[in-house]
């Protein structure tokens, strides 16, 4: 039986993710002229930027993976 290849669902779900959050960001750019994020919050914000770093390393991750193939 094989194994399922969770490595490359989270890769298409954080490749989705982030397709879409830069359609979003420029989609806002087209429409308003220019876009201003801020967080005042600073859990989430911590958050947010932990959560970026995450995404990043999987995919630095997937990709040292893939080109040792």
């Amino acid at each position: 039986m094989r194994k399922f290849p969770w490595e490359g669902v989270l890769l298409a779900v954080a490749l989705g993710a982030l397709a879409l959050a830069l359609l979003t960001h420029f989609a806002l750019i087209a429409y308003y002229g220019g876009v201003t994020i801020q967080e005042e919050n600073p859990v989430v914000l911590s958050s947010e930027i932990a959560m970026l770093v995450v995404i990043l390393g999987f995919a630095i991750w997937q990709a040292i993976k893939i080109l040792r193939r």
